[in-house]
This record gives structure tokens, sequence and C-alpha cells, in this order.
């Protein structure tokens, strides 16, 4: 039921491929990958009719300039772009400006503005204009600012097994999250626990969480999970 009517194929390139290491004692895994950069998607590859009707655009800053064009033209027609922020660049104001949702890993703003300190990468990106701005934490949950000060969320206690795919299922929900039209006191709380229930089983896929368990968790525990706001 996924439509693949966008997918590119690129001759004499292989796919990426990823070796995931996960020990027994902890579940953190550590990815071991291959990329090559014929992979690359470039802006020309992309065609405007692709997007006529998109609600919700998921990128992660990678190939910027194809991310741009795409967020361009989604928000011609009031769609809402949701940011993975792993990596953006020197140019980073031509997306953020264009970006609905962003939520970047702890080590994001390292990498990015040169900080260390969760609260300031969310600062920095409210300051290029990002009205909802976040930093996951991994077991210690995640932090958000959208225009109403910070807010605290914390992860659930799960017996951790593997955390492959926390991020993406964190993210993943969030792009959900959007589509509904969820609240963000509401999309954070919902995605933590999406995140977190994603770690029971090894695999990044085995253990996602249907929509029914999700929904029962934060009926009974939703008051948890919101740890703070300042």
């Amino acid at each position: 039921g996924v439509c693949c009517h966008g997918a590119l194929k690129t001759p004499g390139i292989t796919s990426q491929t990823a070796y995931i290491v996960v020990p027994d004692d902890c579940g953190e895994r550590t990815v071991i990958w291959n990329r090559q950069p014929g992979l690359n998607l470039k802006k020309q590859d992309l065609k405007r009719e692709w997007f006529n009707n998109t609600s919700v655009l998921f990128v992660d800053g990678h190939e910027l300039d194809a991310a741009v064009q795409a967020a361009e033209w989604v928000k011609e027609n009031n769609g809402i772009v949701v940011l993975d922020a792993e990596h953006i660049g020197s140019h980073r104001e031509s997306l953020l400006k264009l970006t609905d949702i962003a939520v970047g890993s702890e080590d994001f703003g390292s990498r990015e503005f040169g900080t260390d300190d969760p609260v300031d990468t969310i600062n920095v990106l409210k300051d290029y204009g990002v009205p909802v701005a976040g930093v996951t934490l991994g077991s210690r949950g995640s932090v958000a600012d959208w225009g109403e000060g910070l807010h605290r969320f914390k992860a659930l206690k799960v017996d951790v097994v593997d955390t492959t795919g926390a991020g993406d299922i964190f993210h993943a929900a969030l792009a959900y999250c959007a589509l509904r039209k969820f609240n963000p006191v509401d999309m954070f709380k919902f995605s933590s626990v999406a995140a977190s229930l994603s770690c029971r089983a090894l695999g990044g896929r085995s253990a996602i969480p249907e929509l029914d368990e999700i929904s029962d968790y934060l009926n009974r525990n939703s008051d948890l999970l919101l740890e703070t706001n300042e």
C-alpha cells in the first residue's frame, strides 16, 4: 500500500547498506553504514506534481537543495514541513525558514551549532524562525518549545533490547501527529511513547507499536509523560 511512483533508480549505484551492532547488556546500537554519493537526490530530480496534494513533507536536512525545493512547493499549498534535524550545513537558513517542526538528536546541536546544551539548540532553531523546535535525549526523554516556554517530556521505562530505529519512530510519530493536527503537548507525548515502545525487541521494525497500543498507554499514563515546563 505504499506509493512508490516517485522512487528513482540510478544505474551502476548500489543502495545504501548498514550493519547494526547491538550489545547484549544495554541495547545501544552502533551503525556501520555505506552510502555512495551517487544516491544523493538533486532538486532537478523532483517533479512538482509529486507534491501537489502533500499535507506533510518529511525531510532530514541532507540533500539540502532537493529538500528546500520540495519544502517550497509544499508550503505554497499550505502544507507542513517536519525536519528530522540530522545535518543541514552552512546554508541551513534556506530550509529552516520553511520548517514548521524541527527535532534533532542530542548531538545535533554540537555538530550544527557548536553547543552541547539542548536548550541552546532549541533557542537557535527558534531564532531561525522554526515554530516548534525540540531535541530528543534518549532514555531522558525530550525537550521542546513552541512559543510557550520549555517543556520536558519523559521517556517510558521499558526493558530495552535494541534502540535501533527509535529516533526514526519518534520522528515518524511527529509527522503522523502533524497530519492529524495534534497540539504540541499531545504530539510529543505520542512520539515519546511510540519511540520508547519500539525498543522492546531486536530489530528496527519488530517492536513498532500499533496505534491502539500507543493510545491505550496515553489514556492510562498521559499525566506522567510531561515532567515540567519552564
